[in-house]
């Protein structure tokens, strides 16, 4: 008896408590249905991890395909699993997990490496993408995505930056909202990465989302591009000039300096040879200068080949 009054005690507790905090638990369960709705119906809502959104920029850029990140993720991971169960057959694990580290950074690095020397090469291509794009965005009445269209479809002298303009206009006709033309915008000047192609997928984002006139944005992207453009051909101008004293030069000076001490220091061939060549001395000092001789040229190289930018 005494144990039934105790549990009918409990029950009415329990039942007051139910009825005070209703309000509170139908919130929580409204919360919980929600939630699983959205994560149900709308997983691309949710935050993207930004190295996964650098991974899916990289890979698509670079290998100009439609990559998700989610995708180059999984990717580098199975490189990494593969790599190191093969280290772990014949190497401890700590040198296996460095063996796999190794691995798998060796695609990043080869995509980045491909994907500056596009940017490079493509940047060159800047004036003539703007001043086509701009001149068929006026003649289609200010409709961004029949411009984008046209100077596709046009013979215009930017073969790199066409196909990055193509796979953007691609992504802007299936994108839904302002954020996914934000993704578009933004994944294409990741791709150009230059600051003109930032400010030209700035204006583009502004013309498909809202349909502002951007004439005036993309005839001050070109006025910019043209003044780079006269830099440009005079540090090149300035370059080439260096690059030819090195590489002609250099040589001739070398080998005046070896006839100058054969004919004025009295040194035969074989000895002066023998000196630079057998010596230890003279071919460090050889391999020293060929190697900075090297290094010039790869520098000078580096510096004509740099993007053009403002």
């Amino acid at each position: 008896m005494g144990a039934a009054v105790s549990t009918a005690l409990y029950l009415i507790y329990f039942a007051g408590l139910v009825l005070a905090f209703s309000e509170v638990f139908e919130t929580a369960r409204l919360r919980l249905r929600l939630g699983r709705r959205l994560r149900t119906e709308a997983p691309g809502r949710r935050a993207r991890h930004p190295f996964v959104v650098w991974m899916g920029d990289l890979a698509s850029s670079s290998l100009q395909r439609d990559i998700t990140g989610e995708a180059a993720c999984a990717a580098h991971a199975g490189i990494f699993a593969l790599s190191l169960a093969l280290a772990l057959q014949s190497f401890y694990a700590m040198q296996a997990l460095l063996i796999a580290m190794m691995c798998v950074s060796r695609p990043p690095a080869l995509m980045y490496i491909k994907l500056s020397g596009d940017r490079s090469r493509s940047s060159r291509e800047g004036l003539s993408l703007i001043s086509e794009l701009a001149r068929q965005y006026r003649l289609h009445g200010r409709n961004i995505y029949t411009a984008i269209e046209e100077t596709v479809a046009s013979g215009g002298d930017f073969p790199l930056c066409r196909k990055q303009l193509y796979r953007l206009l691609l992504r802007l006709r299936s994108a839904s909202g302002r954020d996914g033309i934000k993704r578009c915008t933004d994944s294409f000047a990741y791709a150009m990465g230059t600051v003109w192609g930032s400010m030209l997928a700035a204006c583009i984002r502004l013309a498909a989302e809202k349909g502002s006139d951007v004439s005036e944005g993309l005839a001050d992207i070109a006025r910019q591009l043209g003044a780079a453009y006269k830099r440009a051909e005079e540090r090149q101008r300035l370059n080439s000039e260096s690059a030819r004293m090195t590489l002609f030069l250099v040589p001739l000076l070398y080998a005046g300096t070896m006839i100058m001490a054969v004919r004025y220091l009295g040194i035969s061939p074989e000895k002066l040879m023998a000196n630079q060549f057998l010596s230890p001395e003279g071919l460090l000092f050889f391999l020293i200068s060929l190697f900075l001789f090297v290094v010039d040229m790869a520098v000078l190289r580096a510096l004509s080949n740099i993007k053009l930018d403002y």
